[in-house]
């Protein structure tokens, strides 16, 4: 597809790397407790009769919501933030907008709408570029204030079902947003 195709592929793919952190812990959420890592906004805000309507943005895990561009050669796009009491954040540049309100987003060809919710820990991995890296990379950790936080950092061989015998970790974060501290707890388990 050419050299910009390639760009773009190459930003994505690395971000997707640098997110497994956020995923391999979603995905164990999800094992372990059933549920979606993609999920339409009514799932989460079923309360808010705008985010019913809305028929792209989803949920990536509890904290992200992603509202891709379907449309091509547009360079503004509409984006509804649902009403979570707390606001959100543009992942990209760090904005923080109100919930509840639909925004207008600048948008060039390589950009997806990404927005986390005030009140989320979002880890990420600096830079990896295969599973197997995951467990010696190290991490970023996000924190987007506006509310108490909390997540849990989940790691494994990555590449067994050891993990069924116990042989995983654990690592808990907390945010207090009124001390504006971050507490990250000791490792917890097996491996």
């Amino acid at each position: 597809y050419g050299p910009e195709v390639e760009r773009v592929a190459h930003k994505y793919l690395d971000l997707r790397y640098r997110m497994l952190p956020y995923i391999y812990n979603q995905a164990r959420e999800i094992s372990e407790k059933g549920g979606n890592i993609m999920r339409p906004l009514m799932i989460d805000f079923s309360n808010d009769k705008k985010a019913l309507d809305q028929n792209y943005e989803y949920m990536f895990g509890p904290s992200i919501l992603v509202s891709p561009v379907v449309r091509e050669n547009v360079k503004e796009w509409s984006v509804y933030l649902p009403d979570n009491g707390k606001g959100w954040v543009d992942f990209w540049n760090g904005k923080v907008y109100k919930a509840g309100t639909t925004i207008s987003r600048e948008v060039e060809l390589e950009d997806i709408p990404i927005f986390v919710q005030r009140g989320s820990i979002i880890a990420l991995a600096d830079t990896i570029k295969s599973t197997t890296q995951l467990n010696s990379s190290p991490l970023e950790i996000r924190v987007y204030p506006g509310d108490d936080a909390s997540t849990t950092i989940y790691n494994d061989s990555g590449v067994d079902f050891a993990y069924k015998n116990g042989e995983y970790s654990l690592v808990n974060i907390r945010w207090s947003d009124k001390e504006k501290e971050i507490e990250i707890g000791k490792r917890e388990g097996k491996f």
